[in-house]
């Protein structure tokens, strides 16, 4: 069970052996520029193993961090915790239950001006930033969108799929950008998968259904969606409609990664599979790729700029790009000793210049990080 949950979030994280960081380093985005690195630094922490039930989490599935509060959803506990920006608990937004305002389990929160938008695992929420369920925008019943970000006030973007039961039943994976209301606007990308999957297909089935894309937004009507698997670092930026608008490219190398990680990443997929159940449709047997992804996850700051996790690097290290001009302004590290095996997951918001992360140990005891750039 252990490998189970935090496989649930692994494309949003990384999982770290340590490193060094280097303080200046030749990089090139197209020329030959040198590039300032610069440190981040935990500056406080939320969450404690025993003791205040306040403090103490069941599950964290996301975190929003603006200028003056946090919002930790608590995906075990069906609710939201929200907590000032020292860290100290200020109250709670729902509970499990049916009724207006209340939740099955809460996957994501996004900030809508001064609403909120709830991602339960049977449809997407409009609250009041008191807890008032203002309407039901989306109902999904368990086929939870993977990835979700808001676009603008008006517009958010899921990555999803269907089902679709012909002659032939298939699976159709997709990244839609919807408006307020729930209906469609465009498709930023779709594919086709046929079920059962033949095992030859197995691990491209996986890996286009659960681990295709990371994507983001500035929540001012640009996306910024990445495609795994294709060992390039390859950034397209799309608006509101999904028309492609422009692209960020970098050259690099790639890494291979041990054999204690492929292990590592195997038994987690593996016992993610058998966790869900689908057996019938995909088969729990997940090959890793021998190479570590260049780009481990995409954010938009409070600054507006691009925050791109190298996936190459052992310690977290990201590339931050103004735009949407896609010119690279330093690169950021956070210098952390963390065992093999524990597990770190980032979310970074428009909402806050500075950022915060969940920090997962080996027995699943888990605390928000607040950490902050230092200027």
């Amino acid at each position: 069970m252990i490998k189970l949950r935090k496989l649930l979030w692994l494309g949003f994280g990384i999982l770290l052996v340590g490193g060094a960081c280097r303080q200046e380093e030749e990089y090139s985005d197209g020329d030959l520029t040198e590039i300032t690195c610069v440190m981040l630094e935990i500056r406080n922490e939320i969450g404690v193993e025993a003791g205040d039930s306040n403090y103490v989490f069941g599950f964290v599935s996301d975190v929003v961090r603006t200028d003056s509060l946090i919002y930790v959803v608590d995906f075990a506990k069906a609710h939201i915790a929200v907590y000032d920006n020292r860290g100290a608990f200020v109250r709670y937004i729902g509970g499990r239950g049916s009724g207006p305002g209340e939740f099955t389990a809460p996957v994501k929160l996004l900030l809508s001006g001064d609403k909120l938008l709830v991602q339960d695992v049977n449809g997407l929420l409009m609250l009041s930033r008191q807890g008032e369920q203002l309407s039901y925008i989306l109902q999904h019943e368990g086929n939870v969108p993977r990835q979700h970000v808001l676009v603008d006030d008006t517009t958010f973007c899921v990555a999803w799929h269907e089902f679709i039961l012909d002659d032939e039943p298939l699976i159709r994976p997709f990244i839609g950008i919807y408006d307020i209301s729930g209906a469609k606007i465009a498709e930023l990308w779709s594919d086709i998968i046929k079920i059962p999957v033949a095992p030859k297909d197995n691990n491209d089935a996986l890996n286009t259904l659960l681990f295709g894309h990371y994507f983001a937004s500035d929540g001012k009507g640009h996306i910024y969606l990445h495609q795994r698997h294709t060992h390039e670092y390859r950034i397209l930026c799309y608006n509101r409609e999904g028309e492609l608008c422009n692209e960020i490219v970098k050259d690099c190398e790639l890494v291979r990664k041990t054999e204690e990680e492929i292990a590592l990443e195997k038994q987690y997929v593996e016992d993610m599979l058998q966790g869900w159940g689908t057996s019938n449709v995909i088969q729990w047997v997940y090959e890793p790729d021998e190479y570590r992804e260049p780009i481990g996850g995409l954010w938009v700051n409070g600054d507006g700029n691009l925050w791109v996790l190298d996936g190459s690097e052992r310690t977290p290290t990201f590339d931050v790009w103004s735009v949407p001009e896609g010119e690279i302004l330093y690169r950021a590290v956070l210098p952390v000793d963390i065992p093999l095996g524990d597990f770190i997951t980032f979310y970074i918001t428009p909402h806050c210049s500075d950022i915060a992360a969940v920090y997962e140990d080996m027995n699943m005891v888990q605390k928000v990080l607040l950490i902050d750039l230092i200027h």
